[in-house]
Order: structure tokens, then C-alpha cells, then sequence
């Protein structure tokens, strides 16, 4: 969260089908999913898998200064490890980074059955 509201950061190539569409239309879905694990049960109908997933509509903002690039590429570091990284214009350069204003989300977790 960044000042009380879902913020997401993604990093990538600098070209490329996603950015051009981002910058037709910035409005976009997002999906994602973790802890996917598959279980099994007695009959065909009790095999299933347990998750946890988010997903959601938001903004898309290409970052353009090698500051809000190195501050978004800090934030996800940070989310992703829970260590403080630092970033210099050369290694921003190298990446496209893209801060996602979410605007609605939802996230649902289907946890493995105690007897799975």
C-alpha cells in the first residue's frame, strides 16, 4: 500500500507490445495468483487446488524519470525480499518501469481441505 491505496509495480524490456498498448489505452485487468497447490481426494470430484489470488482494474502509469523509476523499483524490492535496495540512472535505464493506480480489486483464498 503507497498512501492508503493498492499501488502494484512491475518492471520489463523498454519496448514492446505491452507498453505500446498501455500507451493507447492505460486503463487495464490484472491477475495474479500464489501458493498453488494441487490436492487429491477419494473420488474424481474431491481433487481440486488451493491458491490465494488477487485481481483487479487500475491505471497504468509508465514511469519516465530515472527518480520515479528508482523509487518504484525500490518499493518492489522491498515487497519482494523485505531489504532496502538502492538504484543509480544506469541501472534504471536499462528497464521500463510501470506503477499501476488500482482503482477496484478483490482477492479470494481456497485453502487445501484439512483431510487433502
Amino acid at each position: 500500500y503507497e498512501d492508503d491505496k493498492l499501488t502494484l509495480y512491475l518492471h520489463g524490456a523498454t519496448e514492446g507490445k505491452k507498453l505500446d498498448l498501455m500507451r493507447k489505452n492505460p486503463k487495464i485487468f490484472f491477475s495474479m495468483e500464489c501458493d498453488i497447490e494441487p490436492f487429491s481426494g477419494q473420488v474424481a470430484c474431491q481433487y481440486g487446488t488451493s491458491y490465494s489470488s488477487v485481481m483487479g482494474k487500475g491505471i497504468a502509469e509508465i514511469l519516465e524519470t530515472p527518480e520515479e523509476k528508482m523509487k518504484g523499483l525500490s518499493l518492489f524490492m522491498k515487497s519482494q525480499t523485505g531489504m532496502d535496495f538502492q538504484f543509480n540512472e544506469r541501472l534504471v535505464s536499462a528497464v521500463s518501469v510501470i506503477k499501476i493506480n488500482v482503482t477496484q480489486f478483490t482477492a479470494k483464498h481456497r485453502p487445501k481441505p484439512i483431510n487433502a
